[in-house]
């Protein structure tokens, strides 16, 4: 669960307890609702265990996503940096082409497994924007320096090095808020 909707639920919560204990308090007040306020006196222990039933399922889930998620970031910055490194090449072969290709589609499968498509729901036949289209955007480039393709030039390279490192710091900064540093 992302960063955001978890503290959209975990704050709805705490304003739906709010809001039950604000009733309460009216009704209670209220000489001719005294039957509402006992009702609602009984039915507390019930609203407090499904609030913190609620609260529970929210802190697992934002704690298995950020556990899923440390576990996708090195496979990011690996091939983030085996990409970099393939710019470096000056005669780049069909295997390096390949390897590079294979490893950023990994990690573009493995983002795709734990982020969902924005829009997905209610887009046209169940497809949404995919949420970082940085890391598409890098293997675009890489393609740029397909080998088959002649040799890049060293301009080339810089070119394509450039658009890479441009494309993995705004991935990066999408990402690295959710790690919830200090």
């Amino acid at each position: 669960m992302r960063r955001t909707r978890f503290f959209e639920h975990v704050i709805g919560a705490i304003i739906g307890l709010v809001v039950y204990a604000a009733v309460f308090v009216w009704t209670a007040a209220q000489g001719d609702l005294c039957w509402l306020a006992s009702a609602m006196k009984t039915l507390i222990p019930i609203v407090i265990g499904i609030a913190a039933a609620w609260l529970g399922f929210l802190f697992n889930s934002r704690i298995s996503f950020v556990t899923a998620l440390r576990q996708l970031w090195p496979v990011l910055v690996s091939a983030v940096q085996e990409t970099i490194q393939y710019t470096h090449l000056d005669e780049p072969t069909q295997e390096d082409y390949a390897r590079v290709n294979q490893t950023l589609s990994t990690a573009i499968d493995e983002v795709r497994a734990l982020f969902a498509n924005i829009g997905e729901k209610t887009a046209i036949r169940g497809r949404g924007l995919y949420p970082f289209d940085d890391l598409k955007s890098i293997q675009d480039q890489v393609s740029k320096l397909n080998p088959d393709e002649g040799k890049p030039t060293e301009m080339t390279r810089k070119a394509v090095r450039s658009c890479i490192v441009d494309a993995w710091k705004r991935l990066r900064d999408l990402i690295l808020p959710e790690f919830d540093r200090a």
